[in-house]
Formats: C-alpha cells, structure tokens, sequence
C-alpha cells in the first residue's frame, strides 16, 4: 500500500542513531536525513510519530555537527508533534536536548 511507512525509512533512521553513538556524526547526518525526508513525503496521519523520531534524530546530528540553529528547527517540530500526541518521553527528550543547544550557545 502506498500509505504504509517505507521500511528504509525507519532503517535509515536507525542507522543514523547507529553512526552518532560510534561517532560518526557525518554519517549520522545523512542516514537522518534520508529518514527525515523520505517520511516528509508519506501522508501525514501514518507517521506523526515516526517524523518527530526522524526530525529528533536529524536533530541530534546537527547538534553533533555544531549546526545548533538546524539543530532547534528540527527539535521543535519534533517537539509539536510529540505535544499533540501527548508523549510525555518524547516531550521530555525534545526539551533536554534543546537545553543542550543553548547551552552550547553560551
């Protein structure tokens, strides 16, 4: 069905988690991009969820590639989306890691 989540999405998106914990925040960065914009393109109701994981982990690559503007952008869509779905993990996560930002602002 073409409404069903493409499996290397979710792939890339693991990945990108993958290459940021081995320190390869260049990596990282391109298979979270991959997710990110492959799951922009799916309807919008199948993954709400999965894009705020995607746009957290794109997130987390500009933070570790010191693209800490990029890095808010993608934290607070994250953010939203996890605010309407009341996931209280996901809020939570989206708030320490935008604390990390600005305190690498300072």
């Amino acid at each position: 069905s073409s409404a069903a989540l493409h499996p290397s999405s979710l792939s890339y998106s693991h990945l990108a988690q993958i290459q940021l914990a081995m320190g390869n925040p260049n990596r990282s960065f391109k298979d979270a991009t991959r997710a990110y914009k492959r799951l922009k393109k799916q309807p919008k109701k199948q993954n709400k969820l999965t894009l705020a994981n995607a746009a957290h982990d794109l997130g987390n690559a500009h933070l570790s590639r010191g693209e800490y503007q990029l890095a808010i952008e993608r934290y607070q869509e994250a953010l939203g989306i996890y605010q309407k779905r009341q996931d209280r993990r996901g809020i939570a996560a989206s708030f320490n890691n935008l604390g990390t930002v600005f305190s690498n602002l300072n």
